[in-house]
């Protein structure tokens, strides 16, 4: 399948529509290499530097242009033997991609100067050290599945990331996480599975479960679907708290304190089935997975009007259809000007 590079800039940019960022995240979960490719093309866009790691955006650069030239010169060569109105197709496809070359010139570009100014030039050499991790990175508004070398799969939730090796060496098989993923653990007693998040650490042999570590939220949560789990906080492993299935661990990220309480997981890992499930939530929870879900800016006129609670199950729905209901449930009123939403209203019915 082609890649479509105006899609790929228009989701990354903030101005794709729903439909939009669904065909995004289809495309991407079709093949690894498309993956690759929206990696390379997130890693351009936002410039996101490490501390210990340099992008290397000629590379990508060049791997990028590369790809475009190949899939334009393969829809040339291909339409030539059609009728006129086919090459004047064939000619704006050219044009379209030899646009987008013209993009990811400016932008590597402009990143090139960034790091080069910022970076000591002992530092700007080492580019290839780091191929043996796998990072992949969620904007607000898409989500993905993916397949851990161990053949382990992740549903990686909006506004998240996973790091990992490419393959799983030692006696263990850890990765980091941070944001949302629900996991199902290949089975493997040799080799426990271990996700680290930055205050917190979950260990499993092979079982499924969902892991919640939002660097903006108070706690950290994990709910077992099936097996066991042992939840600890970073610095106190040998203190940990074992969790089988519809129980929930809840790490206080104020006093290190695992909480325990049996829950029904499926409330929990809805969202990897593309639905958005609130019981009895407050406002103020309700509109930051909104926005992660979204990828929309929301802000209240209004603050009394946080403290509404909502329940309601919502699947694949439009974010104006979830704001009318709001609107009939609680009493609020809203606006929508493309990425922006502003809700009022005198508090709840």
């Amino acid at each position: 399948m082609e890649t479509n590079w105006e899609l790929i800039a228009k989701c990354l940019s903030g101005e794709a529509s729903q439909e939009e960022q669904d065909l995004l995240a289809n495309w991407r979960s079709q093949d690894i290499e498309n993956e690759k490719t929206y990696q390379e093309m997130y890693q351009i866009w936002h410039s996101k530097k490490q501390s210990n790691d340099v992008f290397d955006s000629h590379a990508a650069f060049k791997k990028l242009t590369h790809r475009i030239q190949s899939e334009s010169s393969l829809t040339v060569s291909h339409k030539s033997a059609q009728s006129s109105d086919k090459k004047a197709i064939t000619f704006k496809k050219y044009y379209q991609f030899a646009a987008a070359v013209v993009g990811i010139m400016l932008i590597a570009t402009g990143i090139w100067w960034r790091v080069n100014q910022s970076l000591p030039a002992q530092n700007q050499t080492i580019i290839a050290k780091k191929i043996e991790i796998i990072e992949k990175v969620n904007p607000k508004g898409q989500k993905l599945q993916l397949r851990l070398p161990d053949n382990s799969r992740v549903w990686l939730n909006s506004e998240s990331k996973i790091s990992y090796p490419s393959h799983f060496e030692g006696d263990k098989r850890e990765i980091v996480l941070e944001g949302e993923a629900f996991f199902e653990v290949a089975h493997n007693p040799q080799k426990p599975f271990v996700i680290k998040t930055p205050n917190a650490k979950v260990q499993v042999l092979g079982t499924s479960f969902n892991v919640r570590a939002y660097s903006d939220e108070k706690n950290i949560e994990t709910v077992v679907v099936t097996g066991k789990v042992k939840m600890t906080e970073s610095s106190q492993e040998e203190n940990f708290t074992e969790l089988t299935p519809n129980e929930k661990g809840t790490l206080s990220l104020q006093n290190s304190k695992i909480d325990k309480k049996k829950v029904k997981a499926e409330d929990y890992i809805a969202w990897k089935d593309g639905v958005l499930r609130f019981k009895n939530e407050s406002l103020s929870q309700i509109i930051k997975q909104l926005e992660r879900w979204y990828g929309v800016t929301i802000t209240i006129t209004n603050p009394i009007v946080l403290d509404c609670h909502l329940t309601g199950d919502f699947k694949n729905e439009s974010l104006e259809t979830i704001l009318i209901y709001m609107e009939k449930a609680i009493g609020i009123q809203f606006e929508i000007n493309q990425k922006e939403i502003k809700i009022k209203g005198r508090g709840c019915k």
